[in-house]
């Protein structure tokens, strides 16, 4: 009797972890929303790179593009992070001298970094990750 427990136990165990890894969101067919995150992908790469390769003080940044808003995070290096302000000024001037979009917002906030970072991470609800940022950034100012 023991040695049976001592098998099934150990199966059991195995079964419910298979059962329970298994469960995931079903899939959805939105191409347009594919397309669009490839888009923005490139086009986030394109604006890192740029704002890297412009600013040597900026050790850090992501960027998230909606409906032709952008909002870039910067990280400061740490002899700069005195001058966050100036650099976040600097940093939004050049973008709107080389890229066209309707509004652009740039943010030292370390929240703001986090949250643009979970976007990348998971490309669910969108819109509402995307006003949720523009929510703190309006709380921030």
């Amino acid at each position: 009797m023991k040695k049976k427990r001592y098998i099934l136990l150990p199966i059991l165990l195995l079964f419910f972890s298979f059962v329970a890894c298994n469960q995931q969101k079903p899939l959805t067919n939105n191409t347009e929303n594919i397309e669009q995150m490839q888009y923005k992908q490139n086009h986030q790469s394109d604006i890192t790179t740029y704002i890297r390769e412009q600013f040597s003080s900026i050790s850090d940044v992501t960027a998230v593009v909606y409906n032709q808003e952008l909002i870039v995070a910067i990280k400061a290096t740490t002899f700069q992070q005195i001058n966050e302000q100036s650099i976040e000024k600097k940093v939004k001037k050049k973008l709107k001298k080389q890229f066209q979009f309707k509004k652009i917002t740039v943010s030292s906030d370390q929240k703001i970094f986090i949250e643009i970072n979970k976007i990348h991470q998971s490309s669910d609800n969108l819109k509402e990750k995307f006003n949720h940022i523009k929510k703190l950034l309006k709380d921030n100012a």
